[in-house]
């Protein structure tokens, strides 16, 4: 079994993938970061459209809120998921199901983030699956399900999104 744990699109941009990101699909247009990082208005539509007059261009909500971290604009008050591993390896003999394993989730940012906790498999459930943090981190636990499955590698998502609507960055607060 394989697992990993991702912070969903509701969360703030990762300036690495930011980077990787400009260097792919900006950098041809646009050579120097430094030019368009005060620019903030470049990149504005949340739904992943790069504004003005960028035509055939479309971005995730996600690749918005990477660039923008590269770049260093957008909201630095928002809440920010914060979580204390990204992969769990779980192993059962087959017929069985592996232990229950944790993983804590907290606000790295500002105010308070609410978010909800989603699995890609039926296997696999997460309690609780919602959660508010000032900056405390909360544990969840991971419960596993796996004794009818055949022995194999079986990959799984758990995915934590912040709730509510998403600010200009591309954030959920």
């Amino acid at each position: 079994m394989s697992l990993t744990i991702t912070a969903g699109s509701g969360g703030p941009g990762d300036p690495a993938a930011g980077q990787a990101l400009y260097s792919q699909r900006c950098a041809g247009c646009h050579p120097s970061p430094a030019a368009i990082a005060g620019a903030a208005s470049l990149i504005t539509n949340d739904m992943g459209t790069i504004s003005p007059a960028m035509t055939g261009i479309t971005l995730t909500a996600q690749q918005v809120a990477d660039l923008k971290a590269y770049l260093g604009v957008g909201n630095a008050d928002a809440p920010t998921i914060i979580l204390d591993q990204t992969a769990l390896a779980p192993t059962a003999a087959p017929g069985a199901s592996p232990g229950s394993d944790t993983f804590m989730v907290a606000n790295g940012g500002t105010g308070t983030l609410d978010y909800t906790i989603t699995s890609s498999v039926a296997w696999l459930t997460v309690s609780p699956a919602t959660g508010s943090s000032t900056g405390t981190a909360n544990t969840h636990s991971v419960q596993y399900d796996t004794a009818s499955l055949a022995a194999g590698t079986y990959p799984a998502t758990i995915t934590v999104t912040a709730r509510g609507p998403l600010t200009p960055c591309g954030r959920s607060t």
